[in-house]
């Protein structure tokens, strides 16, 4: 019995012990957070690996060799380093082809493979910056995206203006008339894709375009309907001199191939597209543009490829422009690369044009986004006037003015208050009728000391 009593204390030991190890791992799992993510991935070792030599962009030079960087940013990087040091320019491109990024996605999701991985010609895709590069297991910042990536933001902000859309093989355009546009190989080239379908945006789109022709009679600018209603005798094409006009069933960037616009990779009009001379593509675009912002991408792409680094000043906003308040400054600047200097060179001047301040604010830029200043606006101020440029050692870069107007400062309503003149008043007539009142007594009461000083008098007798 003492052996079968200690046997089964023993087995009851070992039961517990079990019980109590897989419990207290039940209870370390239970505490682990949950995560999630928008594109979780499991890798295995020899994927990882294959992963980290994948090229998302091959350059291919006219001297034969290939260029494969795993990450945009090194492309830009690189290449910005060899045009600033003179030894490599986009004549020296052949062509580019890019991998999009929700394919690379796809790879890491081992969804497919890079055999069965597509890469598309630079200029038949657009380019974004990563909102949150860490949650998509990517050591870069730029990525290539399709159009309605690119309109909507999918990724994060737009990058329009970069040397990674490569050459086009063949950009052939009949206008209106039936002649073929000629293209010299100094020229800048803008293609705007409209809808004329849509009077109202088309003419405003068109009329921003005359301006930008008008100011840069060397810019050559034409006008490509996808609706193909164009024809010479219309008024809308005789109304602007400056610009050419073509429908889209003439244009093509293929041989042997009709339209250009789904070519590009377009889905919205208006769109736009900056071709060089040499059939070199350095922008493109989706949506309305007015001649300002197209004027300082024309300045900057002017001189050469460092233009396509140069940051752009895409949009200035100002708030609490009130005298004897500090106006907060707001500038957004796009489409550059490399650390510049932000200056604001601001004048402050009253109602009679007379300076009241002026000054000089820089910051530096070490990307893509909005800037803010603080500048202190003195009494009887009436306008704001700014000079915003940006610049460095390597790249000139773009400059505007722009102006505001400042608000007088609200004069404060007295607050009613208590009616003095009233209780002045009240005051001065109450003293006077205890000073009469007093008197009054004072009065009467000698008046009786008196008559009973005679009574006292006469009863002595």
């Amino acid at each position: 019995m003492k052996k079968i009593a200690l046997a089964l204390f023993v087995v009851f030991i070992i039961l517990n012990s079990v019980f109590y190890i897989n419990g207290g791992a039940r209870a370390e799992i239970n505490k682990m957070p949950s995560t999630e993510k928008s594109f979780p991935v499991i890798i295995g070792q020899e994927s990882q690996q294959n992963i980290s030599e994948i090229a998302l962009v091959k350059i291919f030079l006219k001297n034969g060799s290939i260029l494969n960087y795993t990450t945009l940013d090194d492309a830009v990087e690189d290449f910005y380093e060899e045009v600033i040091n003179g030894r490599l320019s986009t004549s020296d491109i052949l062509n580019i082809s890019v991998m999009r990024f929700q394919d690379y996605l796809a790879i890491l999701q081992n969804n497919t493979s890079l055999n069965q991985t597509e890469y598309f010609p630079g200029y038949k895709l657009f380019f974004s910056i990563l909102a949150n590069s860490d949650k998509y297991n990517y050591s870069g910042s730029i990525v290539a995206v399709d159009g309605r990536e690119f309109l909507y933001n999918t990724y994060g902000d737009r990058l329009t203006k970069c040397f990674m859309y490569g050459r086009l093989s063949d950009l052939k355009i009949i206008d209106v008339s039936g002649e073929e546009v000629a293209i010299q190989d100094d020229e800048l080239v803008i293609l705007s894709y409209i809808n004329t379908n849509d009077t109202v945006l088309s003419k405003k789109v068109t009329s921003e375009l005359n301006k930008t022709a008008t100011i840069n009679p060397d810019v050559k600018i034409i006008i490509i309907d996808v609706a193909n209603r164009l024809n010479e005798s219309s008024s809308y094409v005789k109304n602007y001199k400056n610009l050419y006009f073509s429908n889209d069933f003439n244009t093509s960037i293929k041989s042997n191939t009709t339209g250009s616009f789904n070519s590009f990779g377009f889905i919205v009009t208006p769109s736009y597209v900056y071709v060089k001379g040499d059939l070199y593509v350095v922008r493109k675009s989706m949506g309305y543009e007015q001649a300002d912002l197209i004027n300082q991408y024309i300045n900057v792409l002017a001189r050469g490829d460092k233009g396509l680094f140069s940051y752009i000043i895409n949009d200035v906003l100002a708030n609490n422009l009130v005298e004897g308040e500090k106006a907060n400054i707001n500038v957004r600047i796009d489409d550059g690369f490399s650390n510049v200097t932000l200056g604001i060179n601001y004048v402050i001047i009253n109602k009679n044009n007379e300076t009241l301040d002026s000054g000089k604010i820089e910051k530096l830029v070490q990307k893509s986004g909005w800037v803010s200043f603080k500048i202190d606006l003195p009494n009887a101020s009436y306008a704001l006037i700014l000079t915003i440029s940006t610049y460095s050692d390597e790249l000139s870069g773009s400059s505007i003015v722009v102006s505001f107007t400042i608000k007088e400062k609200e004069k404060k309503e007295r607050e009613p208050g208590l009616p003095w003149d009233l209780i002045t008043g009240i005051i001065l007539l109450l003293v006077l009728i205890i000073a009469i009142g007093s008197y009054a007594y004072r009065y009467t009461t000698k008046e009786k000391y008196k008559k009973v000083r005679r009574k006292k008098k006469v009863r002595k007798k």
